[in-house]
């Protein structure tokens, strides 16, 4: 039997037009490096921005995804009942690194015996319109808690929505099988008039990182396997701007972040504390952080010595 074989064979016509096309090249600001909006090639410091496109593309769920490729800089804590650490710029940790959401301190690290552990995971990924990182020490601009260096997020606003039309909305979903951890994302913004508006919620569900392990017991400090676990993020970020005039505006930001933790912690079943055989531990961990912020802008005012004024409550 004889096999016939269909080919199919396409040709494309180009044709080539020139066309005069003006290229606006966006310079990226930075507020770390001086404290004052500047343009990144104008600092001298160490300073990567990271924005909200590079977030996307690189699928980004945490702070740890955030840094993954970037070098000198780490998260650690990944699989612990604490959640992730706080950053870690060329072998500095801790508070020597100061952490900022939209020019604010995020809470300090501590930690109290094996029990107790505070650290400073305290940002949803999905709210983000970019994260600035500078290495190296920036003491002279932020005090000792820059030791290390800064890390500073800044939140999503209604323009960034809102250039060309007066309404949107989106919904993302995401699902990840190394934790077998779900997520949701609703933004909604709007405009009307001189006022924007803008809401970005944020759901995650999740259990414990798998790490394939399989040899070891299923109990004591001789497990392998993570310690069962199961995970709840709520994030909201709402923001009301409010043009009063072309170089006034009234801004009103609400920030609120909880994460709460259930762990089986089957690796302690079985030992020794204090005298005292443990034969159950299981641990409830909650993180709580709120920022409600009132922000005045009054851009060429025009006094001697003062180009722009703002006031932040």
């Amino acid at each position: 039997m004889k096999k016939l074989g269909l080919y199919v064979v396409c040709a494309t016509v180009a044709i080539v037009i020139p066309i005069s096309v003006v290229a606006t090249d966006l310079e990226t600001i930075t507020v770390v490096g001086s404290r004052t909006e500047r343009p990144l090639k104008e600092i001298a410091a160490t300073i990567d921005v990271i924005d909200s496109d590079r977030i996307e593309e690189e699928l980004a769920r945490d702070i740890a995804d955030l840094v993954r490729f970037e070098p000198g800089v780490t998260v650690s804590g990944t699989g612990s009942r604490f959640g992730l650490s706080g950053f870690n710029i060329r072998g500095i940790g801790g508070n020597r690194v100061l952490t900022l959401v939209d020019g604010v301190r995020v809470a300090e690290e501590f930690s109290f015996g094996p029990f107790l552990s505070s650290r400073r995971d305290f940002v949803d990924i999905d709210s983000l319109a970019s994260a600035e990182i500078a290495r190296g020490p920036i003491s002279s601009l932020w005090g000792s808690d820059a030791l290390g260096g800064v890390v500073s997020f800044n939140t999503l606003s209604p323009s960034q929505f809102l250039q060309d039309d007066t309404f949107y909305s989106s919904y993302k979903v995401g699902y990840s099988s190394a934790d077998e951890s779900a997520v949701g994302t609703v933004t909604i913004a709007g405009k009307q008039g001189s006022v924007s508006t803008l809401l970005v919620a944020t759901l995650r569900d999740g259990q414990e990182t798998e790490n394939n392990a399989s040899a070891g017991p299923d109990f004591g400090s001789g497990r392998t396997q993570p310690d069962e676990q199961d995970s709840s993020t709520r994030n909201i970020t709402a923001k009301l701007s409010w043009d009063i005039s072309e170089k006034q505006r009234l801004g009103l930001a609400l920030d609120s972040f909880k994460s709460e933790t259930d762990t089986n912690i089957l690796s302690d079943y079985g030992i020794f504390s204090r005298g005292t055989l443990v034969n159950s531990r299981t641990a409830e961990d909650e993180r709580d952080r709120t920022r409600v912020t009132l922000r005045y802008e009054h851009s060429n005012i025009g006094v001697p010595l003062m180009d722009n004024l703002i006031l932040t409550a």
